[in-house]
Protein backbone atom coordinates (compact mmCIF):
# COMPACT_ATOMS: atom_id res chain seq x y z
CA UNK A 1 0.00 0.00 0.00
CA UNK A 2 1.73 3.04 -1.27
CA UNK A 3 -1.57 5.62 -0.76
CA UNK A 4 -0.73 8.35 2.51
CA UNK A 5 -4.75 9.36 3.03
CA UNK A 6 -6.75 6.49 2.82
CA UNK A 7 -8.67 5.68 6.37
CA UNK A 8 -8.44 2.13 6.91
CA UNK A 9 -7.34 0.63 4.04
CA UNK A 10 -9.68 -2.54 3.23
CA UNK A 11 -6.56 -4.28 0.74
CA UNK A 12 -4.58 -4.29 4.08
CA UNK A 13 -6.85 -5.89 6.39
CA UNK A 14 -7.91 -8.38 3.08
CA UNK A 15 -4.19 -9.43 2.50
CA UNK A 16 -3.62 -9.62 6.54
CA UNK A 17 -6.41 -11.95 6.74
CA UNK A 18 -6.02 -13.83 3.50
CA UNK A 19 -2.23 -14.93 4.62
CA UNK A 20 -0.29 -12.45 2.55
CA UNK A 21 2.36 -10.05 4.17
CA UNK A 22 1.79 -6.76 3.71
CA UNK A 23 4.18 -3.42 3.02
CA UNK A 24 2.63 -0.21 3.61
CA UNK A 25 4.03 3.48 3.38
CA UNK A 26 3.83 4.88 6.71
CA UNK A 27 0.44 7.05 7.24
CA UNK A 28 -2.04 7.97 10.31
CA UNK A 29 -3.62 5.22 12.10
CA UNK A 30 -1.48 2.13 9.94
CA UNK A 31 -0.22 0.87 13.03
CA UNK A 32 -3.61 0.38 14.51
CA UNK A 33 -3.40 -2.24 11.97
CA UNK A 34 0.05 -3.45 11.57
CA UNK A 35 2.60 -3.65 13.98
CA UNK A 36 5.82 -3.09 11.97
CA UNK A 37 7.79 -6.03 11.47
CA UNK A 38 5.70 -8.26 13.29
CA UNK A 39 2.68 -8.23 11.32
CA UNK A 40 3.57 -6.79 8.84
CA UNK A 41 6.44 -3.95 6.96
CA UNK A 42 6.10 0.20 7.85
CA UNK A 43 8.15 2.41 6.43
CA UNK A 44 7.93 6.00 5.97
CA UNK A 45 9.22 6.05 2.02
CA UNK A 46 8.91 3.57 -0.41
CA UNK A 47 13.02 3.41 -0.57
CA UNK A 48 13.19 2.25 2.86
CA UNK A 49 10.54 -0.12 2.23
CA UNK A 50 11.74 -1.71 -0.77
CA UNK A 51 14.94 -2.40 1.24
CA UNK A 52 13.03 -4.04 4.12
CA UNK A 53 11.27 -6.24 1.96
CA UNK A 54 14.13 -8.51 1.33
CA UNK A 55 14.25 -10.09 4.67
CA UNK A 56 10.76 -10.98 3.97
CA UNK A 57 11.48 -12.57 0.47
CA UNK A 58 14.18 -14.56 1.60
CA UNK A 59 13.41 -16.01 4.97
CA UNK A 60 10.60 -18.09 4.50
CA UNK A 61 10.41 -18.32 8.95
CA UNK A 62 10.55 -14.26 8.75
CA UNK A 63 7.46 -14.46 6.22
CA UNK A 64 5.44 -17.30 8.13
CA UNK A 65 6.17 -15.44 11.73
CA UNK A 66 4.69 -12.26 9.63
CA UNK A 67 1.50 -14.32 8.06
CA UNK A 68 0.57 -15.91 11.22
CA UNK A 69 0.93 -12.49 13.46
CA UNK A 70 -0.97 -10.41 10.82
CA UNK A 71 -4.11 -13.20 11.14
CA UNK A 72 -4.07 -13.57 15.04
CA UNK A 73 -4.24 -9.77 14.52
CA UNK A 74 -6.86 -9.75 12.59
CA UNK A 75 -8.90 -12.35 14.12
CA UNK A 76 -9.03 -10.93 17.53
CA UNK A 77 -9.39 -7.43 16.70
CA UNK A 78 -11.21 -7.19 13.37
CA UNK A 79 -13.17 -9.75 13.29
CA UNK A 80 -17.03 -9.58 13.15
CA UNK A 81 -17.05 -10.56 16.98
CA UNK A 82 -14.79 -7.82 18.14
CA UNK A 83 -16.04 -4.97 15.76
CA UNK A 84 -19.83 -5.81 17.48
CA UNK A 85 -18.35 -5.47 21.04
CA UNK A 86 -16.61 -2.38 19.46
CA UNK A 87 -19.72 -0.94 18.53
CA UNK A 88 -22.04 -2.24 22.16
CA UNK A 89 -18.55 -0.23 24.37
CA UNK A 90 -19.38 3.08 21.51
CA UNK A 91 -23.19 2.33 22.07
CA UNK A 92 -23.10 2.16 26.09
CA UNK A 93 -20.45 4.98 26.54
CA UNK A 94 -23.46 7.58 24.70
CA UNK A 95 -26.60 6.18 27.53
Amino acid sequence: LVSKHEGTPNVVLEAMASGVPVAVVQMEGIETIVTPNVSGLVESSLVNLAQKTVPLLTSAQIKENMIRSARLKIETDFSLLAQIKNFEAILSELK
